[in-house]
């Protein structure tokens, strides 16, 4: 049986420690170490690295690889376009940041709806706002996609489900700090959950068919 192991992390600055410390060693703020349980390796393979699974990926020359079929998908949106370099890379992950009511969700929105009626179907996952609250604003914005899904959910593991079910060429989720996953008993927002979930959310754009995630903080 796997040995249960507890360690505390800064939600400041995301320093470990085994022991709780009322102040950070790294940020000097105080109060902010909270308690995260682990799952420490097995003896097996900590004794014994060999005993890792073999790996599914190989090292390639680089004259042998290719970029076909991973075209940056255009948007009518000059500023927006020049800022990701000329378009969305398939198999990127974008974070937008900014302040609150900057307006990252409505931009994300209308991003969102140009994506889904030039390429094909777009999820926008919400974990702050309802689908009538989203709806609202897109008709603020006479914004129109028949292919634009809408979802209001927060479990990542949910979120994966509805990815595979609707098979988007892009994902949108708003936001990560709402986002958390059910094997970390931290809360969302927190720098454990923040980096677990945009650690798999990475994972999955980097295997998906048409893998483009995207969240805003």
């Amino acid at each position: 049986m796997a040995k249960r192991q507890t360690r505390y992390v800064c939600q400041s600055c995301g320093r470990i420690t085994p022991a709780y410390m009322g102040k950070c060693p790294k940020c000097g703020e105080f109060g902010t170490m909270k308690e995260e349980v682990m799952v420490a390796e097995t003896a097996v393979t900590a004794k014994n690295p060999r005993a890792l699974r073999q790996p599914a990926s190989h090292p390639l020359r680089l004259a042998d690889v290719t970029a076909d079929g991973f075209e940056r998908l255009a948007l009518p949106l000059a500023e927006f376009a020049r800022v990701l370099g000329g378009g969305i890379v398939p198999g990127s992950l974008v974070l937008v940041g900014g302040d609150p009511g900057i307006g990252k969700s409505t931009l994300l929105l209308d991003v969102a709806a140009l994506v889904a009626n030039l390429h094909g179907p777009t999820l926008y996952i919400s974990g702050e706002e309802s689908a009538r609250q989203i709806k609202m604003r897109a008709d603020r914005l006479g914004v129109q996609a028949k292919e634009l899904f809408l979802v209001t959910e927060t479990n990542l593991n949910v979120m994966l489900t509805h990815i595979n079910e609707v098979k988007p060429v892009m994902v949108i989720v708003d936001s990560i700090q709402t986002t958390y996953v059910e094997d970390k008993t931290s809360s969302p927002g927190s720098v454990s959950q923040v980096r677990e979930c945009a650690g798999r959310f990475q994972e999955l754009a980097k295997t998906a068919v048409s893998p483009l995630s995207w969240w805003d903080t």
